[in-house]
């Protein structure tokens, strides 16, 4: 490794450990915390750059940065936020920044706060139990509430106050008595581009998941329904401890592999029609941004969106990929937005250790599995899994309390699956909003694919020797 990549990763580090350490800093430290950064860059600024001395001080100067940094997003409730008002009864108004359904049960949240003719900060989470609203609520409409703002409470041992505040919710209205103020086109006029483009995105994603309701049913619809959208509310929880049991549950969850399959299948498909190289990536990247914002923005697609773009810089520039580089810059740049992600979402951790296993670990575990028959890509799919499970064990016994026994054979025999099920279903969903008869093709084997998935899931996922409970 040379120096400059050296320090490149040093640098990013040094600021992942100041956030880290922003959390247990009271705030006088951080304010002595934002002098230092101050004197070291001064100083930094006026000395050589070809020494040691100021290479060390502007590492001291990014851990300092990260500590000052994290402070700011750890203020327990501050002026101006909805947390204000815990305990009061309200009636106000907001924008929908999310929306979800499940059932009956409606889950909003609302921005751009108006109070009592007070503007408030921060996003409101309203829980409408047993919904029977048949006007459907988008993203950007207005609506009026009225109830009892209340604090977030834990529960058994998630901190879902923190969860909460990681996605900028504060406080909590149940059961709140509510109505649309604003809507349609008068609503989507008084928005901003990224508004109405979210507004879209949500609209697309809405259509996908009615088109998923018809071509499929049952467990199946879950899975690729959670496949192709991000979306697991369809699987029943059996299956979903299954999938866990087995070691295979990040299959179902959107990351990198979603986000490079997708990738994939978009530029060949560009290419093939004739598309220079370089306006087929640009095309796949728009295409790809517009996935990650359709599926949530999970830690994992950021992560990935992130590291793909800035390899195809590498790639414009003539420069060449060093895959740690990015993937720690990467890192930097999602706790740089948001510092919640670190305490808060394992996600976070899971997927960036995931990475880390497949890029150091990965060639390794490779060689050493020489007895492996490579056919169908029975080796590496076997030594990216025990890779992947090395680099994120400890974290998956930290915040899950459980190791899997069986997580190599079972991603061996479904990890070639997860392919099927996006192309076919993908191509399901497309051939049915075209009005194409092979709709009922491509859907009848992506049931079958994804029947297969649950099965193997299910059968290792039941076998009491699947894994260790360690009771964290």
């Amino acid at each position: 490794m040379t120096g400059k990549k050296f320090w490149l990763i040093a640098g990013n580090l040094c600021f992942m450990a100041g956030i880290l350490a922003g959390k247990y800093v009271v705030f006088g430290l951080r304010a002595i915390a934002l002098a230092g950064v101050f004197t070291a860059g001064i100083w930094f600024l006026f000395s050589g750059k070809n020494y040691l001395g100021p290479k060390l001080v502007l590492a001291g100067f990014v851990f300092l940065f990260g500590i000052y940094w994290a402070g700011r997003f750890l203020v327990d409730c501050p002026g101006g936020v909805i947390c204000n008002l815990f305990g009061s009864e309200v009636s106000g108004r907001g924008k929908i920044m999310n929306c979800k359904k499940k059932n009956e049960n409606l889950r909003l949240e609302v921005g751009d706060l108006e109070i009592g003719g007070k503007e408030y900060k921060g996003k409101l989470l309203i829980n409408l139990f047993k919904y029977q609203g048949e006007e459907f609520l988008n993203l950007g409409d207005e609506i009026s509430f009225q109830g009892k703002v209340q604090e977030p409470e834990n529960f058994s041992e998630f901190d879902y106050k923190g969860y909460l505040r990681k996605q900028g919710v504060w406080a909590i209205l149940d059961d709140a008595r509510m109505g649309k103020a604003l809507g349609g086109r008068i609503a989507v006029e008084r928005m901003s581009f990224w508004q109405k483009f979210g507004r879209s995105i949500l609209g697309v994603r809405q259509g996908i998941f009615m088109t998923i309701g018809r071509l499929w049913s049952g467990p199946e619809r879950g899975l690729i329904q959670a496949l192709l959208t991000g979306d697991k509310s369809e699987i029943d929880q059996k299956t979903q401890d299954n999938f866990r049991l087995a070691g295979v549950s990040h299959l179902v969850a959107i990351s990198g592999m979603h986000i490079a399959i997708i990738a994939d299948l978009i530029f060949m498909l560009v290419f093939s029609l004739g598309f220079p190289r370089k306006a087929a990536f640009v095309f796949c990247g728009g295409i790809v941004f517009c996935f990650v914002v359709l599926v949530g923005a999970p830690v994992s697609a950021i992560r990935a969106f992130i590291m793909a773009g800035l390899g195809f810089l590498a790639k414009i520039c003539g420069r060449k990929i060093w895959m740690n580089n990015l993937l720690c810059f990467s890192a930097s740049v999602i706790v740089f937005y948001n510092p919640l992600v670190v305490w808060h979402d394992a996600g976070f951790w899971l997927s960036f250790s995931a990475v880390w296993g497949l890029v150091n670990l990965g060639s390794v575990f490779y060689k050493k599995l020489g007895w492996v028959p490579d056919n169908l890509g029975l080796r590496k799919t076997a030594a990216a899994s025990l890779a992947a499970q090395a680099a994120t064990a400890v974290f998956s016994i930290y915040y899950f309390g459980y190791f899997s026994l069986v997580a190599v054979l079972a991603n061996i025999l479904v990890f070639q699956a997860v392919f099927y099920v996006i192309f076919l279903g993908g191509a399901a969903i497309l051939t049915q909003a075209l009005g194409l008869p092979l709709a009922g093709f491509f859907a009848f084997w992506a049931k079958w694919v994804s029947r297969y998935m649950i099965g193997v899931s299910n059968w290792f996922g039941s076998r009491a020797w699947a894994g260790i409970e360690f009771g964290i």
